[in-house]
C-alpha cells in the first residue's frame, strides 16, 4: 500500500511542496524542502495528529480530486492529510462508502499514524528556478544609462 500512497500523493499535491509520508497514509505538507523535515513532520503529527472526541482534533472533512481516484480526508491542521484508497473501503456492506465511512476512516488512519509515527517516505522538491541568463546575452549598457546607476 505504501506505493499506492507515494503515487497518491505525487498526483495530488502542487508541485514544488515537500512532505512526509507515515505508514497509514497520512502527508504532513511543507511549502519548501528542508533538510530536517522529517523531524518537523514527526513533531507536527505527534502534537496535531492524535483523534481526540469532542474537540476539533476528532473532526474531519472529506475532498476528491480528479488526478486521482480515492480520497483526502482534512483535519483541523491544514497541513496534515489522510489518503483514503477506494480498495481499503471494499469491505464495507452497501457498496459505495458515504462521506462519514470515508472520514472516519481516514481519522482512524491519521489516530494510528500518530500513534506509531512511522516514516515510510519524505518527498523533497524545490521550485524550478527561471535558467540564468547566459553570460554576455545582455545588451551593453550605454555611458547614458551607466550614469544613473
Amino acid at each position: 500500500m505504501t506505493r499506492q500512497y507515494i503515487d497518491a500523493w505525487r498526483s495530488l499535491l502542487r508541485p514544488g511542496r515537500a512532505w512526509v509520508l507515515f505508514r497509514h497514509g497520512t502527508v504532513v505538507v511543507f511549502a519548501e524542502s528542508a533538510p530536517d523535515i522529517r523531524y518537523v513532520a514527526i513533531a507536527m503529527l505527534r502534537k496535531w495528529g492524535p483523534v481526540r472526541a469532542g474537540c476539533p482534533a476528532g473532526d474531519f472533512a472529506i475532498s476528491t480530486s480528479d488526478r486521482h481516484s480515492g480520497w483526502i480526508v482534512h483535519c483541523h491542521h491544514p497541513d496534515i492529510l489522510t489518503y483514503v484508497d477506494p480498495e481499503e473501503l471494499e469491505h464495507l456492506p452497501g457498496g459505495a462508502p458515504d462521506a462519514v465511512q470515508v472520514g472516519l476512516s481516514g481519522r482512524n488512519k491519521r489516530d494510528r499514524d500518530a500513534a506509531q509515527l512511522e516514516v515510510v517516505h519524505v518527498e523533497m522538491r524545490t521550485r524550478r528556478r527561471k535558467a540564468p541568463l547566459p553570460r554576455n546575452s545582455a545588451p551593453e549598457m550605454s555611458r547614458l544609462s551607466r550614469a544613473f546607476w
